[in-house]
């Protein structure tokens, strides 16, 4: 095909000027007339064109004008088929331009379409990917959630034999305090009477009798320690119940959260972050009632301990009693002989 620059028609008209000037149409010569293009460009073309003109017949016996008005018309005629000829090339062209700039644009549409197919299949593999991983956390929580309430029927059965522990220690401590007050009413009494005796001993009993009131108050002093340690040992003792109330109530607000991690476990796929805080949240409660369970234990061992202090006191104080008990029989017998002594004389 010929350049876009020379057309069949500039050929044209180039060879019929050098026709109409007697000479005969070579390709130097119309590229010459032209001034542009290349040999191999409008060799082509002129070939074209003296294949298209029919050699001249024998026009002897017409006239001139006759034939230069038959020579006009028929390259007026060459020159409209061809100036349509170069139109239609031209349209050609164009509509083949438009139809490759839609195939380009149907090209880079199809390569975004496969684009987006390969993005909206890594996102579905994703989704899959992040299903799998939910149904997973979800298979956790739930195993997390029948550890939590095996732990926390542990931490009730521990609670029940605590009570049972306490109840015991309540009825020991009452047994003590019932003992020692009637220690007390023992000891008031026994001073009364021995108050009265003392009273009608001569004088020279006056310094036994003074040492047994020092020890007698003595007595008393250790009476009102052990009141004193008694009611420590009751204040520790409301301390406790306090505690295990606190205990209970946390107990009950755990039993509430699990109730409401199970109410809510059907929505653990939306709401899996929560539900760890609140497990979190639940464990460390746990681990505070773990942690308290121990403190209380320890508690409960010094209050034992405490117990058995008090035994032992009380049991010097017996000792005491008993030592006081022989020095007024003693005394007495002294004193019966001071009067067989007095008789006497």
């Amino acid at each position: 095909m010929a350049r876009s620059g020379i057309t069949y028609i500039d050929v044209s008209k180039a060879a019929q000027s050098i026709k109409l000037h007697g000479q005969n149409p070579t390709v130097d010569r119309v590229l010459a007339c032209l001034g542009t293009g290349s040999k191999s460009t409008i060799a082509p073309l002129l070939k074209q064109w003296k294949d298209s003109h029919i050699k001249e017949p024998i026009t002897s016996g017409l006239p001139d004008e006759l034939l230069n008005a038959v020579k006009s018309l028929y390259e007026q005629i060459n020159c409209q088929a061809d100036e349509k000829i170069e139109h239609f090339q031209v349209q050609s062209q164009q509509d083949i331009a438009q139809l490759q700039q839609q195939l380009t644009t149907a090209n880079e549409a199809l390569s975004s379409l496969a684009s987006t197919r390969d993005e909206l299949e890594s996102q579905l593999k994703a989704k899959i990917q992040e299903k799998e991983t939910l149904a997973g956390q979800l298979n956790a929580l739930v195993t997390k959630l029948r550890q939590n309430e095996a732990t926390l029927n542990g931490t009730h059965q521990q609670l029940v034999d605590y009570k049972e522990t306490i109840k015991n220690q309540r009825a020991e401590v009452s047994r003590v305090r019932d003992h020692l007050e009637h220690y007390q009413t023992v000891i008031a009494e026994e001073r009364q009477r021995e108050r009265h005796q003392y009273q009608s001993q001569i004088n020279h009993l006056e310094a036994s009798y003074s040492q047994a009131v020092q020890a007698n108050e003595q007595i008393q002093g250790d009476v009102t320690l052990l009141q004193a340690a008694l009611q420590q040992t009751q204040e520790k003792y409301q301390q406790q119940e306090t505690c295990n109330h606190n205990i209970t109530l946390e107990l009950k607000i755990q039993e509430q959260n699990n109730q409401h991690l199970t109410s809510k476990l059907s929505e653990a796929s939306k709401k899996i972050a929560l539900l760890d805080q609140q497990l979190l949240a639940a464990n460390n409660q746990l681990k505070n009632t773990g942690k308290q369970l121990v403190i209380v234990q320890a508690e409960r061992d010094n209050l034992k301990i405490n117990c058995e202090k008090l035994e032992n006191k009380m049991d010097g104080l017996s000792d005491q009693h008993h030592i006081l008990s022989q020095e007024k029989a003693l005394l007495q017998g002294q004193f019966k002989q001071l009067q067989n002594t007095i008789e006497c004389k």
